[in-house]
C-alpha cells in the first residue's frame, strides 16, 4: 500500500468496527484519575487474538465537560424551544402589530402568524420560514447533528469526526507508541480498531432525542462506554492522526 491511507481503506476499517460485535475484545481494567486541568485514562485490554495491551493518555477536563454537554443538552424539546425563541424575536423585529402563536409537539413545531394585511403577512411568513431554517441548522450544528431531506435528525458524522480530531491526539499518540506497531499502516489501523472495540458497548435508548445516545470521543473515553456510532466516529477521528492520509 502506498504511503498514506486511502479513503477506501479507512472506510473499510471503520466498517469493521460495526461488523465485529461486542465479543471480540476484552477489557481487563480501566482507571480514570484527575490531576489539575487534565484527566489520565488507563486501559489494559486484550485484542481479538488475546494479545494484551496497555494504553494510557490524558484528556483535558474541559474537553470532557464540553463533550458531555453536547451529549446531554441535545433534545427535541430543547431544539423547539430554541427555534420558538428565534421566531418570537423575528416577529418582534418585524413590528406593525403582528402576532404569532405556537403549537409544539414532540416531533414538530407549528405556528400561525397574522399581520395587518395580506402583503405584510406574506412577508412575515417568508421571514419566519427563513429564520426557522437558520435557527434549526445552528442548533443542530452546535450539537453535531443534521437534518436529512426526509426530515430525520441524525448525527453529522463528518462534522463530529473533524470536531474530535484535536481532542483525541493524545490517544492517537499513545496508540502510535505501542510496541510492535511501527509505521505499518495496517497494523496501526488494526490496533486502533481493537482499542475502540474493547470499550464496553452502551445500549441504544428509546430514541426520544434521535441521537441522544451519541457520545463524542472525550465523553466516550471518560465514561468508558459508547454505542456503535460513537465508537465509529471517534475511531475515524483518531485515524486521521494515527494513520494520516
Amino acid at each position: 500500500m502506498p504511503r498514506g491511507l486511502s479513503a477506501a481503506f479507512v472506510t473499510a476499517a471503520v466498517a469493521l468496527l460495526s461488523a465485529w460485535g461486542p465479543a471480540q475484545g476484552q477489557q481487563l481494567s480501566f482507571t480514570r484519575a484527575a490531576s489539575g486541568a487534565t484527566e489520565s485514562l488507563s486501559y489494559r485490554w486484550l485484542d481479538s487474538v488475546k494479545r494484551e495491551h496497555a494504553t494510557t493518555f490524558t484528556l483535558a477536563r474541559r474537553d470532557i465537560a464540553d463533550a458531555e454537554a453536547s451529549f446531554s443538552q441535545f433534545s427535541l424539546a430543547g431544539m423547539w424551544a430554541d427555534i420558538e425563541a428565534n421566531l418570537r424575536e423575528e416577529t418582534a423585529a418585524f413590528g406593525g402589530g403582528v402576532r404569532i402563536d405556537f403549537t409544539r409537539e414532540r416531533n414538530r413545531l407549528t405556528w400561525t402568524a397574522s399581520a395587518r394585511d395580506a402583503a405584510a403577512q406574506a412577508a412575515l411568513i417568508r421571514r419566519l420560514n427563513e429564520r426557522f431554517e437558520r435557527a434549526q441548522k445552528a442548533y443542530l450544528s452546535r450539537h453535531l447533528r443534521q437534518r436529512t431531506e426526509e426530515g430525520r435528525i441524525l448525527v453529522d458524522f463528518a462534522a463530529a469526526t473533524m470536531a474530535q480530531q484535536d481532542t483525541l491526539r493524545g490517544l492517537a499518540r499513545a496508540l502510535g507508541e505501542a510496541p510492535g506497531v511501527g509505521a505499518d499502516e495496517r497494523a496501526r489501523v488494526a490496533l486502533a480498531l481493537a482499542f475502540f472495540q474493547q470499550i464496553p458497548y452502551a445500549g441504544l435508548g428509546d430514541g426520544e432525542a434521535r441521537g441522544s445516545d451519541f457520545l463524542t470521543g472525550p465523553a466516550l473515553l471518560a465514561r468508558n462506554r459508547g454505542d456503535c456510532d460513537s465508537k465509529v466516529v471517534a475511531l475515524a477521528a483518531v485515524l486521521r492522526t494515527h494513520v494520516p492520509a
